[in-house]
């Protein structure tokens, strides 16, 4: 794997540990509520992929879906000639929270300590585990005129459907390299 898909597997198991190239994903969280990260949607979805791996009794767990939506490559002069790439990689982090708590405020509140807890995580280690541009990988949260040192989150209202209730959760941020040429 090169760029895109090299930063794509390292946020993956930032989240969701080790790939299992069985089940073609990330199920041994980071976080806890997350039970799987997918770099894409299975073919068929399984209710039960929400609560893959979460204590007996869990009511409320969250798929994770990771996608890079594109790249801006940005190269600078310096020194003449040779220079360098910034390569800018959108990340966004698409969770897909399913709840049978008795009460849809009780997953709402899961989905906002999830949110919090894996904003956290990725403050905490900015290189997500990759270590960092020094190294020729990947930083976050590295501060740009064009505002690429977010992390912006959403959480959208909760809807329910027959037994359990079901919300969407959004967190994205810039991965950024650094190139020689």
């Amino acid at each position: 794997m090169t760029g895109s898909a090299t930063i794509l597997d390292q946020v993956c198991q930032f989240f969701g540990g080790p790939y299992d190239s069985t089940t073609h994903t990330y199920h041994t969280p980071t976080v806890t509520g997350l039970t799987v990260v997918r770099r894409a949607f299975a073919k068929r979805n399984y209710f039960e992929e929400f609560f893959l791996g979460a204590p007996a009794g869990t009511q409320t767990g969250c798929l994770l879906i990771a996608q890079i939506t594109g790249s801006r490559d940005h190269r600078e002069a310096l020194p003449a000639v040779q220079g360098r790439r910034k390569v800018h990689y959108p990340v966004e982090l698409h969770g897909f929270l399913w709840s049978k708590a008795g009460y849809v405020e009780d997953g709402q509140d899961f989905g906002y300590a999830l949110r919090d807890a894996m904003v956290t995580k990725i403050r905490t280690d900015p290189t997500l585990g990759s270590g960092g541009i020094e190294n020729n990988a990947f930083q976050i949260g590295e501060g740009s005129e064009d505002g690429g040192g977010d992390v912006m989150t959403e959480l959208n209202q909760w809807v329910t459907e027959d037994e359990a209730s079901k919300g969407y959760m959004l967190i994205s941020f810039e991965a950024h390299t650094y190139e020689v040429g």
